[in-house]
Formats: structure tokens, sequence, C-alpha cells
């Protein structure tokens, strides 16, 4: 195998042609020719140690930013997120469809049920949707199988008769009926429109979005990967993601987050083939990761991004050092640009070969005598040579910092959706968006606990069930009489 290797692939391939012009053209046309031919990829066998160029860390006040006052109650920090002016945006689509419905009904000459009849003297408002939102939140902390189990009141060693102090089950019930965030009348609502969007129901996303970016700067090191949002509903953004522990099928999440705490920066939703249109030229994954580094604000600032085998390449990675940021990645052995010396290496275990190229550090890695083919790794931004790593049941063990720092900092949407499904709740719906609407209500709980964490002068700071605890009660205003113009339902 030889120290050095010029990469053989397309870019370089035209390096070695002939030119066609004649002799006596002049030679300034001969540099313009040469200018515009790609230089080839050289890649050199290095031995550790060896540092690698990182490029420095330039984001300035890290952590929460823009919070309230440190003695801020749960409540003030879940508004963060779920806004004044997304409430009354609910309210007032969620009235409007529940018109557009009745109104249906009476023009096709049928009779309205006694429950939507109660619904048009219902005074659904900002005051009742809080009511509605808490006991879905509480929901999650306290879980039972059947929704009408949390009204039910002849069993008193399974009551909670929280629910039926807050709203009856028929006016929850109706509420869930006619809940609504998006008008069904625009453009981007008609599925034959030019105009579609099949993220119109979506809406709670850009709340969340502009939220996380607003109150937090996250540390150097983040994460981008995949999610779901889990479910089997028929839409075309169902997706099949079989390594998923939470859920496999449902609709895909892109997020980046912040690695230790999984903070998402930014998230979008994948709205498959037929609803992003055609990818670049570059592939889908680095179309993923150049927009969500870019639309986060992360470019020219020295952060770290670690990622999977399904977004890095040596393309990704030159292309984000250019944009000030630096890549960490595990590869698959068909990528393009992986030198042969890494592709054909046959590492002993315990062993680590490494190529480099500039700023690029590719690696072939094997740990132990049961892994039948070496991990294959790239980065922009960590050194050759061998680190202690801290193993389960103490000790440490020697690793590559390429393989440790990317144990350690992969994991943040993973983390993020464990956070959320452990309080999550979760309950069957005919809608789609509706099981996504709510699950974004938990992400941005979540969110509005890590904020609290950084920032309140608690000591100790609440946990997280006191935290839902807090919200639920200042929602539903607890101990007041139920707002439903005395009608019983």
């Amino acid at each position: 195998m030889s120290d050095q290797e010029v990469d053989s692939g397309a870019e370089s391939s035209d390096i070695y042609e002939e030119s066609s012009g004649s002799d006596d053209e002049d030679s300034s046309s001969e540099n313009e020719d040469v200018a515009d031919q790609p230089v080839p990829k050289i890649w050199t066998r290095i031995y550790p140690p060896e540092d690698l160029d990182s490029l420095p860390f330039t984001a300035r006040n890290v952590g929460a930013r823009n919070n309230p006052p440190p003695e801020s109650r749960p409540i003030t920090y879940l508004s963060l997120f779920l806004t004044p002016e997304v409430l009354r945006c609910i309210v007032s689509e969620t009235k409007k469809y529940a018109d557009q419905q009745i109104n249906s009904t009476i023009s096709q000459g049928k009779p309205l049920s006694v429950r939507t009849l109660k619904w048009r003297r219902l005074n659904f408002d900002v005051a009742m949707l809080k009511k509605f939102l808490g006991l879905v939140i509480n929901m999650g902390l306290v879980e039972k199988k059947d929704l009408v189990m949390y009204w039910d009141t002849k069993n008193p060693n399974t009551a909670t008769p929280f629910f039926s102090s807050i709203l009856s089950r028929n006016t929850f019930q109706l509420i869930s009926r006619y809940l609504h965030c998006s008008d069904n009348t625009s453009n981007s609502a008609q599925h034959n429109s030019p105009n579609y969007d099949p993220l119109h129901k979506f809406r709670l996303l850009d709340s969340l979005n502009s939220g996380c970016k607003r109150y937090y700067v996250p540390a150097q090191c983040i994460s981008i990967d995949e999610s779901l949002i889990g479910m089997k509903n028929r839409t075309q953004l169902i997706q099949y993601i079989p390594n998923k522990h939470h859920h496999k099928w449902g609709v895909k999440l892109y997020s980046v987050t912040k690695s230790s705490t999984g903070f998402p920066l930014h998230t979008m939703v994948y709205c498959g083939k037929r609803g992003e249109g055609p990818p670049s030229d570059k592939g889908h994954s680095f179309d993923v990761v150049d927009k969500l580094i870019n639309i986060s604000g992360l470019t020219n600032k020295g952060y770290h991004l670690f990622v999977d085998n399904f977004y890095t390449s040596v393309t990704l990675a030159e292309h984000l050092y250019d944009k000030g940021v630096m890549l960490t990645g595990t590869m698959r052995s068909n990528r393009k640009g992986i030198p042969k010396m890494i592709k054909q290496a046959k590492p002993k275990i315990q062993e680590c070969i490494y190529a480099k190229n500039v700023h690029t550090l590719v690696l072939s890695w094997k740990e132990k005598k049961s892994q039948k083919k070496p991990c294959i790794m790239l980065s922009t931004g960590l050194p050759s040579g061998m680190v202690e790593h801290p193993v389960r049941g103490g000790g440490t063990k020697p690793k590559p910092p390429v393989v440790s720092e990317y144990n350690k900092h992969m994991g943040g949407v993973d983390t993020l959706d464990q956070k959320v499904d452990f309080y999550a709740g979760e309950r069957a719906f005919h809608k789609y968006w509706k099981k996504c609407f709510f699950a974004l209500i938990d992400r941005m709980i979540v969110c509005s606990y890590i904020l609290y964490q950084a920032n309140t002068s608690d000591r100790p700071p609440l946990t997280r069930y006191k935290f839902m605890c807090g919200i639920v009660e200042e929602l539903c205003a607890y101990n007041s009489i139920e707002c439903e113009n005395s009608v019983k339902m």
C-alpha cells in the first residue's frame, strides 16, 4: 500500500486528457484551460500522532438567552414557544372549521347531533383551549388505556377527578373533534392547487423553530439525525425507519440538536419524494444537512457537526469546512471519494489506519474480533492517535479521538426522542396531523424545561415531572369553575 494516492474518481479523470486545441493557441488561453480543470485529491497515509487543523469556535453567549427572569414559573417558559398569538390562531381556526362542518351538514339537509348543537352554545376561547391542552399534557403524566377512563368516577381506586373538574368528557371530545390550526379553504390546503403545501397544518412547527433559535445558542458540538412521530395513518408523509427504537413507522423529522441536551435548533418535516421535489446533484442527504446548517445560522462559527453514515461524505465534509463547520461521522464503504488505501485496509484488532487530504481525515478502525468489517470514519476537526475512552463498569479503553468523540456527541436527536417519549400523552387520532400537533406540544415542553434548567434560580431545580405539573395547573387554572356557560354536556 503506497503512502500517497491520487483520487481516481470522476473529478480527476479529466486531468490527464490532452487538449484538443491547436499548437498555435496563445499561452493565455492555455492557462485558462488549466485553471478550469479540477485539482486532484491527493490522499496521504499518515501515522499518528498528527494534528488536524481545527476551526476556532467563535459563537458568543452560548446557552439560554433572552430568557424570562430566573424566578419565572414553568408556564412562562412554555409561553416562549406556545405564544398568545399561536393560541388565538388555534381558537380562530377551530371556530372557523366547526362552523364549516356544521354549515355543511345543514346544507345537506341532515339533522345536527345533540353534541353538535351543544358546541354552538359553547364559549370556546383561549381560556378553554388552555384547559384542553392542560388535560392533554396531564395524560402524559397519568397514563390510562382509554380516554374515557380519565372521566370514570365509579372506581375510586383508579378515579382521576381532576379531569372532570376542569372539562367534561363531552366538551373535551368536542374540542378534539373540531381542533384546527390552519385554514382549510386556502390555496395551500387544496390538493389540486399548484400552491398546495403538504405542511399547511404544521404551523405549530414554525413557532417551535423560531423560539428555539431565539432563546438558545448551542455549544460547539451539534448533531443531525432523523426521528419519527410514530403513527400508521394514511398520508403521503408516512416513512419507515427499521433501526429506530421508539417508532418504526411515522412522519419523519430531520433535526439539528445540541449533542449533550438534545435541544433542537431547527426541525423540518420530510414530505417524501413527491412533496420535496427532485434533490440536487449532491443527493438528498447532502441537501438536508446543508439546509439545516444554513437555516439554523451555524455557518462560519466553528461548530462541530456529528452525523451518521446516511449523511457523511467527502463532498459534504469539504463543503461544510468551506462554510466554517467541521464534520465527523461514520461512512459507508461505497461512498465516492474514499481513498483505496482505506477501502481496502485490513486493520488488526485495536489498530487504526489513517489517510489525510488537506483538512479531511479518513480512518479504518477495528475494535474487536467479532467485528466483521472495519469501521470507516471521517473527520475535519479531530486528530489521529489514541485517547483513553471510559467504558461501562469503570476503567478506560484506547480508541481513536474520532471514534471517542463521535460516541460522545452523536446522540443528540436520540436524547431528544427519549425525553419526548417519556411523558408523551400519546392518543390515537384518525387525522395524522393531530398526532403531529400534540407531538410538537411535547417537544415544546422539553425545550421549555431545558431553558428552565439553564436559567432558573430554583435550588434545586424542579424535576421535569414537577415542572410539567406546574404547567398543567397554570393552564387549567386548577380549582376554577369550568367555563362552559353553565351548559352541562
